[in-house]
């Protein structure tokens, strides 16, 4: 009887501790998503070849602005090299992986 008040006390502290992680979960994601900047540049995506994944950008604004390509692959993530563009001016940045399933572009 003993163990059974002790498990189910275990149970219900796991259950309270699985609820606050996933409400802090939820409250980190909505956080991240309300202060996500929006994305400017105008970008074409290609894919070279099966591990590099390529972003074309022109920037539209009358700011300075940088990107990078992410390429997005099965467990794990390519970076590439920020690149500055210039109102007016056009951009390429490239990021490679073992397996490349889809590219986007990060700015700031």
């Amino acid at each position: 009887m003993k163990n059974r008040r002790i498990t189910g006390k275990l149970l219900t502290t796991i259950t309270a501790l699985s609820l606050a992680t996933l409400s802090l979960a939820t409250e980190a994601a909505q956080a991240a998503a309300q202060t996500a900047p929006e994305l400017v540049l105008t970008c074409t995506k290609s894919y070279p070849d099966a591990s590099t994944g390529k972003v074309d950008c022109t920037n539209s604004t009358d700011r300075t602005i940088e990107f990078r390509a992410v390429a997005s692959c099965p467990g794990e993530v390519g970076i590439g090299y920020w690149v500055t563009v210039r109102p007016g001016e056009r951009g390429s940045s490239s990021a490679e992986c073992l397996v490349v399933e889809d590219v986007y572009w990060e700015e700031r």
